[in-house]
């Protein structure tokens, strides 16, 4: 299933990192997973590590061809070759399953993934739903709530709504 999708979302990624994704079973979630589906522009691929072991392994096999963007204690940003995206390796915590992953996202329109060690795509059970009725529901255990009061105006200008309700769970 998402066959098209598949293909679409790999050529995106240059060989040489989508070799180093699959070696080490990464997982791609976030904002370019709701992209690819909802027909939008990618703006970078967001990469999750199920170790500190994997993490470390995907560096280390990164050649000097990369251009390091930016370094923090949550994620390292970068780009490779003449790569039309920027990949972000996220290390502020480690994930085995995207559903983890899922657990820390502030909205469940951004709650899909392809999963390198499976081949496939998986999905909050929400997804789709939320994205075809382009509404904002907010998941009060988000890694960092307050910079998704800040990411409500971003969605807004993509057509999705908030209802008061769900923007006073942001707030408090």
């Amino acid at each position: 299933m998402y066959e098209f999708e598949k293909k679409k979302l790999l050529s995106f990624i240059n060989y040489d990192v989508l070799e180093i994704l699959k070696e080490e079973e990464c997982i791609i979630a976030g904002g370019c997973i709701t992209s690819l589906f909802t027909r939008r522009d990618i703006n970078d691929i967001d990469i999750y590590f199920r170790s500190k072991k994997s993490l470390i392994s995907a560096l280390r096999k990164l050649d000097d061809e990369c251009t390091w963007m930016a370094h923090t204690d949550k994620a390292t940003l970068f780009v490779k070759d003449s790569s039309k995206y920027a990949y972000q390796f996220i290390h502020f915590k480690f994930f085995e399953q995207p559903s983890e992953i899922f657990n820390t996202f502030d909205f469940s329109v951004c709650m899909g993934a392809y999963d390198f060690k499976i081949n496939d795509f998986v999905f909050d059970e929400r997804f789709f739903q939320h994205n075809s009725q382009k509404i904002l529901k907010f998941n009060e255990n988000t890694a960092y709530p307050i910079v998704s009061a800040l990411r409500v105006q971003k969605y807004i200008d993509k057509g999705y709504s908030i209802s008061k309700p769900e923007y006073i769970k942001i707030m408090l």
